[in-house]
């Protein structure tokens, strides 16, 4: 069978065949576009199979509507469709093309649905054997890294192709060494290979208040992975949740044991690195479990999230619960938000941590002058604190949040 039972469009099977038939004719294909729909696995869990079946079959028909010049559609798996061209595409036209036709809105099963996709794009190269399957390969490298990046549209390059290769080896080293350390993780000990980093944090008259807990990753190299880096590779091997828990299970054991040493007032931030796909409801419980278990203060243990986005409605939920159990919110990555005031008080964070970007004799970002003072005091009039590698200039209205230093 070379097609696909619910939208009728060729399946992979089929559209392999494609591309060998056209290998044998004067106009081979020149570009492959993978194609994977934004939030469908969320709208498929919320809503159910049907509706989902009916958001697939949509975006079908609408993709038929948008390639009618292509040489071949297919659903390639799940959410994800390949669509081929004779010429080399423009992959600026086509992401146009494609989010104007899926964002418009329609009707699935008495629900409102509005759509987006990611696009990942190979041009043919006889040089580098780049065409054929090898070439729907590299596309789907590149929807991968598009999807990792959380970018509407990656082309596929030599870099990108190294990029991978490595982020694969990674993967795999990483998925040999949690094989051999998942007794030490589940006792909580970091064991040969998983390490801990406790960085100080002082507050402006160099006073220690707490530590920033980061998970670490040693190679066999003996290269040792920070904390953004070992949780991304974790993502993609589906780890994240063993990795934080035995990340929490280290931190309240060493919060208990300098309380027992007369050390109540430190707090411990947990670093969750660059983590964006893991358990809510299992971290939540896990830490609730810990505060209920054991003499923790309210407040001593902090999380640190990333938030490159603005949050959504399962996010908000997360941050709510967090500060029900007595769990503090830390958010870093908090400069690429489009609306920093609103999530600042959406979510309410106790403070928000300001990355190397910034630079503190300028006051600015990336070159942008007064930035970092407009979020400091931004910060201030929110009564929300701020963390930083650098000491930060005086801000107005200082008196109503306070800085600390990492490090």
């Amino acid at each position: 069978m070379l097609h696909d039972p619910l939208t009728s469009l060729l399946n992979r099977q089929g559209f392999y065949e494609l591309l060998r038939s056209k290998e044998e004719t004067a106009e081979p294909i020149q570009s492959i576009v993978t194609l994977e729909l934004t939030n469908f696995g969320s709208l498929n869990a919320s809503l159910g199979s049907s509706t989902g079946d009916k958001v697939i079959k949509t975006s079908a028909n609408r993709l038929r509507k948008i390639f009618p010049e292509s040489s071949g559609l297919a659903r390639l798996n799940g959410d994800s469709f390949g669509i081929c061209f004779d010429a080399t595409a423009n992959a600026t036209e086509i992401q146009e093309k494609v989010n104007d036709f899926l964002q418009r809105p329609f009707f699935a099963n008495g629900k409102i649905v509005v759509l987006g996709a990611r696009l990942g794009v190979a041009h043919r190269c006889e040089e580098d054997e780049l065409f054929g399957e090898a070439l729907v390969n590299c596309a789907e490298v590149a929807l991968h890294h598009a999807n990792k990046c959380q970018v509407d549209i990656v082309r596929y390059s030599d870099e990108l192709h190294h990029t991978a290769q490595t982020h694969y080896d990674l993967q795999n080293q990483l998925r040999a060494q949690l094989l051999l350390s998942s007794t030490d993780l589940h006792r909580g000990d970091s064991g040969e290979h998983f390490k801990i980093d406790h960085t100080v944090i002082q507050n402006r008259e160099g006073q220690l208040t707490g530590y920033l807990v980061s998970p670490q990753w040693q190679l066999p190299d003996s290269t040792l992975m920070d904390a953004d880096e070992f949780i991304s590779v974790a993502e993609s091997v589906q780890a994240t949740d063993a990795i934080l828990a035995w990340a929490i299970k280290h931190t309240v054991s060493m919060c208990q044991e300098n309380n027992r040493q007369g050390s109540g007032e430190l707090s411990y931030c947990i670093n969750l690195g660059s983590a964006v796909r893991f358990d809510t409801t299992k971290l939540v419980e896990l830490l609730r479990g810990h505060l209920l278990t054991h003499e923790i203060g309210a407040g001593q243990i902090k999380l640190c999230i990333s938030c490159r986005h603005e949050p959504n409605d399962s996010f908000q939920t997360f941050c709510d619960a967090l500060t029900q159990c007595g769990v503090s919110l830390i958010l870093k990555d908090f400069g690429g938000n489009q609306n920093p005031f609103k999530v600042l008080t959406k979510l309410k964070p106790e403070g928000v941590f300001i990355s190397e970007q910034f630079d503190p004799e300028r006051r600015s970002m990336n070159g942008t002058p007064d930035l970092l003072q407009g979020i400091l005091e931004m910060l201030a009039c929110c009564d929300i604190d701020s963390y930083s590698t650098f000491a930060t200039p005086s801000v107005r209205h200082a008196e109503r949040s306070t800085h600390y230093r990492i490090g």
